[in-house]
């Protein structure tokens, strides 16, 4: 696939082609099949009566692309990966083991925050 771009700046007309690589084609079909997998995964866990604790594959559908952009991607979208794991990590964390689940959310309000200020 190719993809083109045209960039009209004042006078000057600037035409931009990228070839979609090997790279993207796999990653971009590893991101389709997610939530297919992770729902296949979600109800052989509860035909084995494992409903509950089951759940926690659907957080797979937005970690997968995350992980995968930190392969090849810029520093900005490397950094902002790794910040969006981590909250939900440390979110999971406080909420399952001291039960703070209500003021713990303001942490994702940091995903946002660093992404405006990262900005080019």
């Amino acid at each position: 696939m190719i993809k083109v771009s045209i960039n009209e700046d004042d006078d000057d007309v600037v035409v931009a082609v990228e070839a979609e690589t090997k790279w993207k084609r796999i990653k971009r079909k590893i991101e389709s099949a997610t939530p297919i997998i992770a729902l296949g995964v979600y109800i052989i866990l509860g035909y084995f009566g494992y409903w509950h604790p089951g759940w926690i594959v659907f957080l797979s559908i937005p970690l997968v692309p995350m992980i995968l952009n930190l392969f090849g991607g810029s520093a900005k979208k490397n950094f902002m990966s790794v910040l969006t794991i981590v909250i939900t990590i440390a979110y999971l964390i406080v909420g399952t083991c001291f039960h703070l689940w209500h003021p713990a959310w303001v942490m994702f309000l940091l995903i946002p925050i660093f992404s405006i200020f990262l900005d080019e």
